[in-house]
């Protein structure tokens, strides 16, 4: 019997390795099939058991969309009938952590109460403190749209970086880039800043509706829409690059010694933000931001969630910045995220702290719908099976982004009239120490 188990063991493993190739869109008849929703996990969402957690998971978040489940959930007697029409849209569940909190204690806990560490040092500063914008502009490196052509040319919350703001903003993607290749062994990548809606979705993120801060491209694509086509769907421009990592592997089962894999990517981001008010620098349509992705193994994601936050400090401690770091609340978490932190920066002008990063841990919501997985040596003798097959976990991290991150790190290292460059920073600003005014006008 045992022998018998061995050379089945053999056979299964030998196709697997010879099967263990990314399905590549071109060989596929509808690329939708990757889209698997037959992975959504069933047994936990219409298990009556589970009901109770459940309903508590939607009221802990009070989103728009949870309290629409919510309300028909109310009035219906057929709960499991609710939550099987709705389970595409149901969120993922939360860190353990949450649920001995009611929705009211949630949205009553203060900042001091969410935050977990305050990392960076404290600066006294013995002159007026300027707006970073305003010292920009002052030195004519940065336009916005109360400058008439960048009005004109990109609309509402628009901006321009010129001369040594521009090379700043290039020197710390670059610093951090090489801070996660070399020393933290990420593997960088580029990716799409166009994708198609479904991928959006599948990632957690809501590119339908009025409130949706996702761009979609029309033009041409329009015009290949026939009358069989059932989707109206468009492209949609990424609002992070973990859209595109996250779909990477879609279909794809990994061994268990490849994981975990650290991704590290450059894009630029674009969000309908719809913030009124003047945010200047801070709240942008588009931005460049250097983005962490980790694809890890079952159970270990919040130990890579930890990994992103230590690494998250390291960068700003570097940067001569004060922060503290926040574990958010379930009514601050997006669909995709068990439990997610924030970390803010104290802008000294307006005395405030002021997101600039977040790291998320998605555990199996993102692997699920794009159906990734990894397979494990693990021998089940009843079913003669040689291998565990588990969705993977996913976790994102905000390395940096610009340009919010030259908010606080302009007003938290000005001097007089001038900003002093970090140490870490001068030798991509050929040892520059101090930003040089522009001619541009």
């Amino acid at each position: 019997m045992c022998s018998n188990y061995l050379r089945h063991g053999v056979l299964k493993l030998q196709k697997a390795i010879s099967s263990r190739r990314f399905i590549g869109l071109s060989t596929l008849q509808n690329w939708q099939t990757l889209l698997a929703t037959e992975n959504y996990e069933t047994q936990y969402w219409l298990n009556e058991s589970n009901f109770d957690e459940i309903i508590h998971n939607l009221e802990l978040r009070s989103k728009e969309s949870t309290n629409t489940i919510l309300e028909e959930i109310r009035k219906s007697n057929d709960i499991r009938n609710v939550l099987e029409k709705h389970i595409h849209k149901l969120p993922n569940k939360l860190n353990e952590k949450w649920l001995q909190f009611t929705s009211e204690e949630v949205k009553k806990l203060t900042d001091k109460q969410l935050t977990v560490k305050i990392f960076g040092d404290e600066k006294g500063f013995r002159i007026k403190v300027k707006r970073a914008e305003s010292l920009l502009k002052g030195m004519g490196l940065c336009f916005d749209q109360a400058h008439a052509n960048i009005a004109l040319v990109g609309g509402p919350k628009s901006y321009v970086l010129v001369g040594d703001a521009a090379r700043l903003q290039h020197a710390i993607v670059e610093w951090a880039m090489t801070e996660l290749i070399v020393k933290f062994q990420f593997i960088p990548v580029s990716v799409p800043h166009i994708v198609r809606e479904e991928v959006v979705e599948g990632c957690g993120f809501d590119p339908k509706g009025l409130r949706t801060q996702v761009y979609k491209l029309r033009g041409t694509y329009e015009n290949q829409v026939t009358a069989d086509d059932e989707s109206d769907n468009l492209p949609c421009l990424i609002g992070t690059s973990e859209i595109p990592i996250a779909a990477l592997h879609m279909g794809h089962t990994f061994d268990s010694t490849e994981l975990p894999k650290k991704y590290c990517c450059l894009s630029r981001c674009y969000r309908s933000e719809t913030h009124e008010g003047d945010m200047n620098l801070y709240r942008v349509h588009y931005f460049t931001k250097v983005e962490m992705f980790a694809i890890t193994e079952k159970g270990q994601s919040m130990q890579m969630l930890q990994h992103f936050l230590d690494i998250q400090e390291y960068l700003y401690s570097q940067l001569g910045i004060l922060c503290r770091v926040l574990d958010m609340p379930p009514h601050e978490l997006g669909s995709p995220a068990a439990r997610k932190f924030d970390i803010e920066a104290w802008m000294p002008y307006k005395r405030f702290c002021g997101e600039i990063s977040s790291a998320s841990d998605c555990t199996d919501y993102q692997s699920r719908r794009f159906n990734i997985k990894y397979r494990k040596m693990e021998p089940n003798y009843e079913t003669n099976e040689p291998f565990k097959i588990e969705f993977v976990s996913t976790v994102n991290g905000t390395a940096v982004a610009l340009p919010r991150l030259l908010i606080p790190l302009i007003e938290y290292n000005q001097k007089e009239k001038q900003f002093i460059i970090p140490e870490v920073l001068r030798s991509y600003m050929d040892g520059k120490s101090t930003l040089e005014p522009s001619p541009f006008s």
